[in-house]
């Protein structure tokens, strides 16, 4: 059950809470010579914001035994406490934002219209001080009128600079939120580590590919990667090594398809391409591409060359399929390039003939 709603803070409160956090954090990963990536950042500053107890309790725990906070442990505990996929607090915190966007736009038309109001209302009491103008008697009652009209014509003006301030301050805090929320939600899409889209940003790829070739008649294709021998260079080099390995790859990635095509990491050294509009054989072409460009690549680790490689499968959508079977396919044909040796592309076609 969720606890008391704290209330909203302004963007001034926000910015020193902040700015409070951000100088414990910084210290802390220089006294535990942890790098300040996005990943350990938002870890710690979390932990130090005392805003998850789970995630506090598991943290001192892990402080307490020793165990070394490299970028796999960080990886897996923001895949656990912050990953859309399995944090409902997450989720909830962009649901959270989006409904003060809306309540602010809200309030902005209320306030809006209240002015309106306030406008025609003095438009009327001016028409109905005219006739009373028109009917006095004496110059008294004509100044008294007009001083009653000076009046009113002051509260317009003050309630006018009122509004025009209270506009300005809500399309700044609007404008704040916006951003937020726009972080957020591309922070709930990419990888931390790569850069690339994530799972949760693939599968919403994937049925909305799907979607758009069984409307229009499209062809859809799908290239898996994967890093040969990934575990041997974890193990013998470290996962800092193995990291940047695959940090190396989603750049190759990027680099080597086209802009309609959308990369992103399955999972582990795994990567997946989704390839709109494309035949089996062109994303073929883009797989052998990637692979002979990792072929013709230096590793350097320790002023030691290492030999990587890649296997690619890829596979295309087909008439009355489910999209979990193009991947499955894909994934059969990764697979065989596996088996066959590594270092190579193969198809769904070469799948048929096997059997």
């Amino acid at each position: 059950m969720d606890g008391p709603r704290e209330p909203d803070r302004t963007f001034e409160e926000l910015a020193a809470h902040s700015q409070k956090i951000a100088r414990l954090v910084l210290p802390f990963l220089s006294e535990y010579d942890m790098p300040v990536t996005p990943s350990n950042y938002r870890l710690w500053y979390e932990y130090f914001s005392g805003a998850s107890p789970e995630l506090k309790e598991t943290l001192d725990r892990m402080l307490k035994e020793g165990v070394s906070m490299n970028m796999e442990t960080t990886e897996a505990l923001c895949n656990r406490f912050f990953s859309a996929e399995s944090s409902e607090a997450y989720q909830r915190e962009l649901e959270k934002r989006a409904a003060r966007i809306k309540e602010m736009a809200l309030d902005i038309i209320r306030k809006l219209l209240a002015a309106v109001s306030r406008t025609s209302q003095f438009g009327e009491d001016v028409s109905i001080s005219l006739k009373e103008i028109e009917q006095a008697a004496d110059l008294e009652t004509i100044r008294e009128i007009v001083a009653d009209i000076v009046d009113k014509t002051d509260t317009v003006l003050d309630d006018q600079q009122n509004f025009r301030q209270s506009m300005e301050n809500s399309a700044q805090e609007l404008e704040c939120l916006q951003e937020a929320l726009r972080r957020s939600r591309e922070m709930a899409h990419t990888d931390e580590l790569t850069g690339l889209p994530n799972r949760r940003a693939l599968n919403l790829k994937l049925i909305e590919e799907e979607q758009r070739a069984r409307r229009y008649g499209r062809k859809l294709s799908l290239i898996m990667i994967d890093i040969d021998d990934f575990k041997m260079v974890n193990d013998g080099w470290g996962h800092q090594v193995g990291d940047r390995l695959l940090a190396m790859l989603a750049r190759a990635i990027s680099c080597v398809i086209r802009t309609a095509d959308f990369p992103a990491r399955y999972g582990g050294e795994e990567f997946m391409v989704v390839c709109p509009e494309t035949e089996m054989d062109n994303a073929a072409i883009v797989a052998e591409k990637l692979r002979a460009k990792l072929d013709e690549t230096d590793f350097t680790v320790r002023g030691l060359s290492l030999k990587v490689t890649i296997s690619c499968g890829v596979a295309m959508l087909q008439d009355q399929e489910a999209i979990e079977d193009l991947v499955a396919r894909a994934d059969q044909a990764l697979y065989m390039a596996k088996q066959q040796g590594k270092n190579q592309v193969r198809t769904e076609t070469d799948l048929e003939k096997r059997e």
